[in-house]
């Protein structure tokens, strides 16, 4: 889990040395609206580990495909949306909120336009994880996250050695994000092979799910913006080289939440079960334990 960690920490000055300071300060507001835009779920993810977890804690395994089916076609449907949005504002930001030096606007454009383009997979890929997280199967999350999270940082460390632009850098990390969300699939059909039939929407299930997300999504919404707006701030204000100052330090610090969030993460699906069940002395003892 700490793998990330220390490929960001001896992978960031490459990365600063073969983008510049201008071109990894593009990139780490890039690294914000993609993970920030990823929200665009509207906490399907979440609800899907919730809702699939209760009907394995029930044995309920028949309503498991229509549950899981209608939170993936909710979330492709939402990237959709998610990216006509990043689409129409991307021109915006690059040209006129953030001071970006003049030869690297295209390269800003093409970079934020790819990540709208990806974002519709980007988002079912959160959800096929939520899924394995109720069936507790955080061996295949970490066996695809770990080295994903680490191309993160390896492919702009590779910029430096290799001379390759910022578009190039952005296409390789939304490359690998796209192979995640494909590995995600694969193994969730493996972990449920009911899900190979016929995809399909159940709206009293969309409806029960939306409204357990939407407050997920409230602080998933605004918290992010709490945190990651000072980039913004200081790319429009001052300029998009002092970011990349900035970036640096608050990246490796702001990995340190890995523990607590994995330990969240874990109780989660287990916190569901117990619920299901009533079990609750269960539920003080993990509460009381975490």
């Amino acid at each position: 889990i700490l793998l990330p960690i220390i490929v960001g920490i001896l992978a960031i000055p490459f990365a600063i040395k073969g983008l510049g300071k201008d071109g990894f300060g593009i990139l780490s507001i890039a690294w914000v609206v993609l993970g920030y835009f990823v929200l665009f779920d509207f906490g399907l993810s979440r609800a899907a580990t919730k809702f699939v977890s209760e009907k394995l804690a029930t044995k309920d395994f028949k309503s498991i495909p229509s549950l899981v089916w209608t939170a993936i076609l909710v979330s492709f449907i939402l990237g959709v949306l998610g990216a006509i949005l990043l689409l129409i504002i991307s021109p915006y930001l690059v040209e006129r909120l953030l001071k970006i030096p003049n030869d690297l606007i295209s390269q800003a454009k093409i970079s934020f336009y790819m990540i709208a383009f990806s974002l519709p997979i980007i988002i079912c890929s959160t959800t096929f994880r939520g899924v394995l997280g109720a069936a507790q199967r955080f061996d295949i999350i970490n066996l695809i996250v770990i080295p994903t999270s680490s191309l993160t940082f390896i492919f702009p460390g590779l910029s430096y050695p290799f001379h390759l632009s910022l578009s190039t850098v952005i296409a390789l990390i939304i490359i690998s994000r796209v192979v995640a969300a494909f590995s995600f699939f694969v193994f969730c059909l493996k972990e449920f092979p009911d899900l190979k039939s016929s995809p399909n929407i159940n709206f009293n299930t969309l409806k029960k799910m939306l409204s357990f997300g939407g407050w997920v999504s409230v602080t998933n919404i605004v918290s992010p913006l709490l945190v990651y707006l000072d980039r913004f701030f200081i790319g429009s204000l001052i300029s998009v080289s002092s970011v990349a100052f900035y970036t640096a330090p608050y990246e490796v610090l702001v990995r340190l939440k890995i523990v607590p969030v994995s330990i969240m993460t874990t109780l989660f699906p287990e916190i569901s079960s117990s619920s299901a069940n009533a079990k609750n002395d269960d539920l003080a003892n993990l509460y009381a334990r975490s």
